[in-house]
């Protein structure tokens, strides 16, 4: 039975970049989107701005949730609906074509290497890039709102991504044990005791791992969740407004929906890189001498599983945001792009790598994947 999925194009006039616009604004921070209206955002004197990394509509709608009834509208990501591009791009306040984190695995063509940005190593393997005195800084030039605004802030985030508090100075960070929502309310209240105008952006990535491993209409996803409305709700009696949203949401696919391009060694062998970006859409670095049979063996044996797009030509398209486009964009998201159809994922491996895919899994543009919730909870009154 085929699955029935709708899509959705991101829309950079009602997505997560101009969600985090207005939150940016509300600082004084510059963002080039046009900033969503939230009516209560001038009322309080500190803000919190919580990402539940893969809290997708789709899912919260089909809750009997605090959460839910909270939902002031429906946003869609960006494209790709990856956590390392719609994370960044919440961070920033600009879509993948400012900032041109194009996905999971990108092509570094500084590193000469396809590579994970967010843990700064190659695909092939763990060591980091700063290992060999490489900065961050060198790769990815934007910044995010909170080191660009003037008034305090607060960045909170699990033991796994940081693991070291910095409370001197106008940006302070805090972190809590990975998957230990206690701690990470025990760190938001701390920046809460903090007196005086600020922002406090807060990331919790429990959810988005259960789907990942167990499926989203899992028990595992689901205690993840309760966990997470708990912790809000708790929050909710402080006096601060409190925005929830996510990066995107995920859709859950199954082995026969997996496709590895090392199987189909005729294409593979057409091209000149690894694939890149995410198994919901790969970009392709094809030899320029097979482009044409590329695209014909794309139509004629992937066409029930994907969409195939020059990937200039979904920068035209405005897929990948709106603007001038970073000078890096063209080099990291290949000549061809595939954007999955229905739930596939499409894979490859690396020499004496082996076969890993998720039950769930984002990156395309499903329903699923694209929309995602703007909570808007004002204190309750004591």
């Amino acid at each position: 039975m085929k699955t029935k999925v709708k899509y959705v194009i991101p829309d950079y006039d009602n997505s997560i970049v101009n969600l985090s616009s207005v939150v940016a604004h509300r600082f004084n921070v510059y963002s080039p989107y046009k900033p969503l209206k939230i009516n209560s955002l001038n009322k309080y004197k500190t803000i919190i701005f919580l990402i539940a990394d893969g809290l997708g509509y789709e899912y919260l709608k089909n809750t009997n949730s605090f959460l839910k009834a909270k939902v002031a509208r429906v946003v869609t990501s960006v494209f790709p609906s990856s956590t390392a591009s719609a994370i960044t791009a919440i961070q920033n306040a600009e879509a993948p074509q400012q900032h041109a984190l194009t996905g999971w695995f990108v092509h570094l063509k500084e590193f000469g290497a396809v590579s994970v940005p967010l843990k700064f190593s190659p695909r092939f393997g763990e060591a980091s890039y700063e290992n060999f005195g490489a900065k961050r800084e060198m790769i990815f030039t934007g910044k995010s709102i909170t080191k660009r605004m003037k008034k305090m802030s607060f960045t909170i985030y699990s033991s796994d991504i940081i693991s070291k508090n910095k409370l001197k100075g106008r940006r302070r960070t805090l972190f809590y044990k990975k998957g230990n929502l206690n701690e990470m309310l025990k760190a938001v209240k701390k920046a809460l005791a903090c007196k005086g105008e600020k922002l406090i952006y807060a990331y919790t990535g429990i959810f988005d791992s259960a789907c990942h491993h167990f499926g989203c209409r899992s028990p595992q996803a689901l205690r993840a969740f309760q966990k997470i409305e708990k912790m809000i709700e708790k929050l909710s009696s402080e006096d601060a407004l409190i925005i929830v949203s996510a990066d995107h949401g995920l859709i859950d696919t199954e082995d026969a929906k997996v496709i590895n391009l090392n199987h189909h060694e005729n294409l593979y062998s057409m091209l000149s890189l690894p694939l890149s970006g995410d198994g919901r859409e790969v970009y392709c670095y094809v030899k320029a001498s097979k482009a044409a049979a590329f695209e014909e063996y794309v139509k004629k044996y992937l066409s029930h599983a994907c969409f195939i797009y020059k990937s200039e030509e979904l920068v035209k398209k405005g897929f990948f945001g709106r603007g001038i486009p970073n000078k890096k964009l063209f080099d990291r998201i290949g000549d061809y792009t595939l954007i999955c159809k229905e739930n596939y994922v499409i894979i490859d491996t690396l020499l004496n790598q082996k076969l890993k895919v998720h039950k769930g899994n984002h990156g395309g543009l499903s329903r699923e994947e694209m929309l995602v919730p703007v909570i808007v909870i004002e204190p309750k009154s004591p």
